[in-house]
């Protein structure tokens, strides 16, 4: 099979969470969808984003006051095994980690996005045997401190995703992973200051579909 598969592994800025208060964008505004006309027939991109998804951690205080799980790690292995044979994984998590609640540094949180990798390096989700997926590390949206933001619990979130962007960009150097860093190719709405607007969709596309070329090559 020619088609490649490509799994985009995120949070609420994967899913489309819309900053402007409008639920989430339409389907052929959000970056996946638009990276999928980007790099063409060939490929099948799968949108897989949560809102609240942190990297490793339960969130006691999540959405719809937890009524669903967060934990990246936990649903991995099933969204995983749900959608293989895979040649690539985008992973766009690391964000929600910075909320003050979980009381982790950026290094935590850079380790609990190596133990991400390191399951879909380990699942047997790839398109042959001993060849597992691709990786592409995104780094993470440069957090502006709001009044919407704060009350998700972003305190000193501005600071700690620049420092969160250089530990994933300095993994993935590491580890031979492609990398695209969100933060610097596109700015998140000032009206909430986490989420990404409309208008930086596409340019969060053309950034992951050059990442993903670069993996498969």
């Amino acid at each position: 099979d020619s088609l490649k598969t490509v799994l985009c592994y995120g949070d609420s800025n994967t899913w489309g969470y819309d900053p402007t208060g409008n639920g989430r964008f339409k389907r052929g505004d959000r970056w996946p969808v638009l990276m999928q006309a980007m790099l063409g027939a060939n490929y099948h991109v799968i949108e897989e984003g949560l809102n609240a998804r942190t990297t490793v951690f339960d969130d006691p205080i999540g959405p719809c006051h937890a009524t669903y799980s967060c934990n990246g790690r936990a649903a991995l292995p099933v969204i995983l095994h749900t959608h293989k044979p895979i040649d690539v994984v985008v992973v766009a998590l690391g964000v929600n980690d910075l909320k003050s609640h979980f009381c982790v540094t950026p290094n935590k949180i850079a380790q609990g996005l190596a133990c991400l990798v390191h399951d879909i390096q380990s699942h047997d989700v790839g398109t042959q045997a001993d060849a597992p997926p691709k990786v592409v590390i995104c780094g993470p949206p440069r957090v502006i401190e709001t009044e919407t933001s704060l009350a998700w619990g972003f305190q000193n979130a501005a600071a700690n995703s620049n420092e969160l962007a250089e530990h994933y960009a300095a993994f993935a150097q590491e580890q031979g992973l492609a990398y695209v860093d969100f933060g610097s190719i596109a700015a998140v709405s000032a009206s909430d200051g986490v989420h990404f607007p409309l208008a930086a969709q596409a340019s969060i596309a053309e950034g992951c579909a050059a990442a993903v070329t670069q993996a498969l090559n």
